[in-house]
């Protein structure tokens, strides 16, 4: 027999309910836009992404203005100088002290102690040695590591350069936070730019469709057929090295795949009811364009852009590191890797910092792009 539970009637209420009130909508209505940053709020990996770039952003507009250098002070005497930066530099293991230790070979312990006086011009004041192997009699058996205070030796001991300096003597904090805007400013504008175009031309294409949509896509075709790269270093050839020369390039054919997006969308969309209850209304057509079709396909929109950002932050960066970039003393990304690419071997931090920022960045716009697409798919945000 089973066990039953008897509960006290007094706890539980009958409520009366209307017709009327049975239809309310109890639970707060909310836009597409409000569920989409809800979703993207429950997404931590996408937290993480967005405040990594914020802070990245923040940095490249605040680092230059507060820094005591500027991006185009040239010193020779802090040529190649290491990262030294306060407190961390007391923890040996970071690289972070300006140190240059280097590994030196020789018959016996003193002939390896003279290559190191040679390498570091005689300064034996400022060389500390540890003898890693003392040699058993053969050639170049002896080992000895030379630790040089290249701040002390040059007379910078009290200055600090927290991402070392160039082969000039430049700041590379300031300037690798400088070339950071500089990309990202590049990127975002190429990008906004595409967007402008691409939604326009893709919008009246599928909305007028007919000759109009067949000649629009017959250029759009040929314009595609054209290889992007081509294109882009042809017409940085042609303008004068800049800025703008690299956005107009980015821009030439960056516009056609947010086009063909918008243009697939529209179609889809123009047929529906509230559509011909706009035209039925009297509606002009740039209204219904701008004001019921676009903003339908706004997630789209949306989500390509964000994946068009990082692109147009490495294809700058490739122009740059092939010499077609940005002209000198100007910094972005792309010229601050190709200077480390030059000075991989002796002076690797050069390359480390704005590589590892690049990489971050592009990581950063993935992750949240992905998020922002999956936070405008109906079907994956069902809650």
């Amino acid at each position: 027999m089973e066990n039953k539970k008897q509960f006290d009637q007094d706890l539980f209420k009958r409520v009366d309910r209307t017709n009327e009130q049975s239809d309310n909508i109890v639970r707060e209505s909310r836009t597409l836009l409000q569920d989409a940053f809800r979703s993207l709020r429950k997404n931590v990996f996408v937290m993480i992404a967005a405040v990594v770039l914020l802070v990245i952003v923040l940095m490249s507009i605040f680092a230059p203005i507060f820094s005591d250098y500027t991006t185009r002070e040239q010193d020779l005497n802090k040529s190649l100088l290491g990262p030294r930066i306060p407190v961390l530099e007391n923890i040996s293991w970071l690289g972070l002290d300006g140190m240059e230790t280097k590994t030196f070979n020789g018959n016996n312990v003193e002939t390896a102690k003279q290559k190191a006086l040679l390498q570091y011009k005689n300064n034996e004041d400022f060389i500390s040695f540890d003898v890693v192997s003392e040699g058993n009699g053969t050639p170049n058996s002896a080992k000895v590591e030379a630790t040089y205070d290249k701040y002390a030796a040059s007379g910078f001991e009290n200055e600090y350069f927290y991402f070392g300096t160039d082969r000039l003597g430049r700041d590379l904090w300031t300037r690798t936070w400088d070339g950071t805007r500089v990309s990202l400013l590049i990127a975002v504008v190429a990008a906004l730019i595409d967007l402008v175009i691409g939604v326009l031309y893709g919008g009246i294409a599928a909305y007028y469709g007919g000759k109009v949509d067949n000649m629009m896509m017959r250029f759009l075709e040929i314009v595609i057929g054209i290889p992007n790269l081509v294109v882009v270093i042809l017409m940085i050839l042609i303008l004068e090295p800049g800025l703008w020369a690299i956005i107009i390039a980015l821009t030439i054919t960056g516009w056609t795949s947010m086009a063909r997006i918008v243009r697939g969308e529209i179609l889809k969309l123009k047929g529906q009811e509230f559509v011909l209850a706009a035209r039925t209304l009297g509606a002009p057509d740039k209204r219904i364009i701008l004001r019921h079709l676009i903003p339908n396909v706004m997630g789209l929109i949306i989500v390509n852009t964000m994946f068009s950002i990082p692109s147009a932050i490495f294809f700058e960066s490739f122009l740059s590191f092939i010499g077609l970039g940005l002209p000198s003393p100007a910094a972005s990304l792309g010229t601050l890797i190709n200077d480390g690419f030059a000075a991989l071997q002796t002076t690797p931090s050069i390359l480390v910092f704005p590589a590892v920022l690049i990489s971050l960045i592009m990581i950063g716009f993935n992750i949240l792009g992905d998020g922002v697409r999956d936070a405008f798919d109906p079907r994956l945000n069902k809650k």
